[in-house]
């Protein structure tokens, strides 16, 4: 932010001058249900800022938001600082992604002019400006949600009696770490990753595709259970702790056919956090 120190505007008089202040170029408004007036853009999706000044307090939604014009009877100087204290209000606006906020130069500016009646966008001088210095980082509330490999191991294919029959489970555990105090709710959601295919949903043979291409064997697919043996649910947002904790799981192999076919049987999912 700038010091205190006025802004002197020498006039030669008589004659009119008109004062005119707002955002300065490269700010868009950003609009919407329960968006006030006057919000920009800030840089970080999802965040707007408006800045206001005096009292009451007047928005630099845009020039001349704020335009007040007056008579000058002589040659004089006089001083303006144009403000009488500043506020800057974050909203907001969507999805927030992470990021630095971004302010450019002559985040406010404050204008000059000796006309009566026009009052065009940054007309006349450019007499004083506000600008806000550092690179403030804004952090969404989460938890840290590592990735992680399950090896199933090696299964004959006499270990599998007929569709429908699994081979022994392996266990492991869906961390959910470090959460951010002040979180109000967790969930998490499980789909199947790009180039596999669910098959099944929501009956006891349920399955992921494993991946296809050369050496992949067939007949087969990729149980994903809770630790009670309950079939994972796929593409539903299910509610979880919002502190650190551990989802106890477990995966498996099922036979999906007939026939099966040896070879490579990996598949994969991916899953979607969402904090409020």
């Amino acid at each position: 932010m700038p010091d205190t120190a006025d802004t002197w505007i020498s006039c030669s008089g008589p004659g009119y001058l008109r004062f005119q202040y707002g955002y300065g170029t490269g700010r868009s408004a950003i609009t919407g249900p329960g968006i006030p007036t006057g919000v920009v853009s800030s840089g970080v999706e999802g965040i707007g800022v408006k800045v206001t000044s005096g009292d009451p307090w007047i928005s630099y939604a845009k020039l001349p938001e704020a335009a007040g014009l007056s008579w000058i009877g002589a040659s004089r100087q006089l001083p303006w600082s144009g403000m009488f204290g500043v506020k800057i209000e974050f909203f907001k606006t969507g999805d927030i992604t992470p990021g630095e906020l971004s302010f450019p130069r002559n985040f406010v500016e404050m204008w000059a002019s000796t006309s009566k009646t026009d009052t065009s966008n940054w007309l006349g001088v450019l007499y004083s400006t506000i600008n806000i210095s550092g690179t403030p980082e804004l952090k969404v509330p989460g938890c840290v949600t590592p990735s992680l490999t399950v090896p199933l191991g090696k299964h004959a294919k006499s270990g599998f009696s007929g569709v429908g029959s699994t081979s022994a489970s392996t266990p492991f555990t869906f961390a959910i770490n470090n959460c951010d105090a002040g979180l109000n709710a967790v969930k998490y959601t499980f789909k199947p990753a790009t180039g596999i295919t669910l098959e099944d949903s929501g009956l006891a043979t349920q399955h992921l595709t494993v991946k296809s291409g050369p050496g992949t064997a067939s007949g087969i697919g990729v149980q994903v259970l809770y630790n009670n043996d309950t079939l994972v649910p796929f593409n539903t947002a299910i509610s979880t702790m919002t502190s650190s904790h551990t989802i106890p799981m477990k995966a498996r192999y099922i036979q999906t056919a007939s026939a099966i076919s040896a070879g490579e049987a990996n598949s994969a999912l991916e899953f979607t956090m969402t904090y409020q």
